[in-house]
């Protein structure tokens, strides 16, 4: 049986062999299950080697939440890794984090995120945007982890049901739900997951906004008409507040000398953009964004 399942959406194979190689080289060696999450399992055919250790499930290519939650209910392993095309493994990450879960109170253990392509600045404030809360770590647990790219003791999300795709969205509240519980979410400082960030220019400005507007409307879906009209009014006090939060967070400090001098204004732009994204999904929901969203994570190579 497997230690672990790395969960991971995407339209074929190919897509995953950086993935695969970051698998390959993990140290010491765990019993290790990938489950592929694809709309068309004939577009996902695994080679002689990875075959036995390979399942292909049926999900969206749309809603990559929905994606991974498919990819929870395949899965064999008490723990699973809910991994992405573009966020690589280190040497010892999946057996550090799986050593974690030793701990029966443990339902999340959450690695610390690195840069896979910190050439510009646009890639290192796209990620402390979305990551950087988990850049660098102040303790030993962590208040909310992320809900992708950390692993997570199964039955735990399993309890979650028919609720779990949603919860496993932006602003869907998985930390909440298990957190309530009495389980813990632990940081692992050892170990790291390099994640390939968004770099063109006009795709780092449209991500940010669809991203926003996806957790704004996932967030709203349930609120009254007032509710959605006061968030919408407040939606231009975010742009400060987003820079405020990630300007003071050690991370930011820590990554100086690596993001350049642009990193502060194109903060100052990505924070607008995040408010207006948050503004139209209080006005209108998440639309075609969520879809959008779906194919800037499964085909990350096309916007780097």
């Amino acid at each position: 049986m497997p230690q672990l399942t790395f969960v991971v959406p995407s339209d074929s194979w190919d897509r995953l062999a950086d993935v695969v190689r970051a698998l390959e080289r993990q140290e010491p060696p765990i019993a290790l299950e990938v489950v592929v999450v694809t709309p068309d399992p004939a577009h996902v055919s695994a080679p002689p080697e990875w075959e036995d250790r390979v399942t292909v499930a049926v999900g969206p290519d749309d809603d990559v939440s929905a994606a991974h939650a498919a990819g929870v209910a395949a899965a064999s392993a008490p723990v699973v890794f809910l991994g992405e095309t573009h966020a690589f493994p280190s040497p010892a990450t999946l057996p550090a984090l799986l050593a974690a879960f030793d701990d029966p109170s443990v339902g999340c253990a959450v690695p610390r995120l690195a840069n896979a392509n910190p050439a510009t600045s646009r890639s290192w404030v796209a990620l402390h945007v979305a990551y950087g809360r988990w850049l660098a770590f102040d303790g030993d647990e962590v208040s909310t982890p992320p809900a992708f790219n950390a692993a997570w003791r199964r039955e735990a999300l399993v309890s979650l049901r028919d609720r779990l795709p949603e919860a496993l969205g932006a602003g869907g509240g998985v930390d909440v739900m298990l957190g309530s519980s009495g389980l813990r979410f632990v940081a692992v400082p050892d170990a790291v997951v390099e994640h390939l960030n968004v770099v063109r220019p006009w795709a780092w400005l449209t991500t940010r906004v669809d991203s926003s507007r996806v957790f704004a409307g996932s967030r709203s879906r349930a609120w009254s008409r007032g509710r959605r009209a006061l968030y919408t009014l407040g939606a231009p006090v975010l742009a400060p507040l987003i820079t405020w939060r990630v300007l003071r967070s050690p991370a930011w400090g820590a990554t100086a000398a690596q993001r350049g001098h642009a990193s502060v204004p194109l903060l100052a732009v990505s924070s607008v953009a995040a408010a207006l994204g948050e503004a139209l999904g209080y006005v209108s929901g998440a639309g075609g964004a969520r879809r959008r969203v779906a194919h800037a994570e499964i085909r990350r190579s096309s916007y780097v």
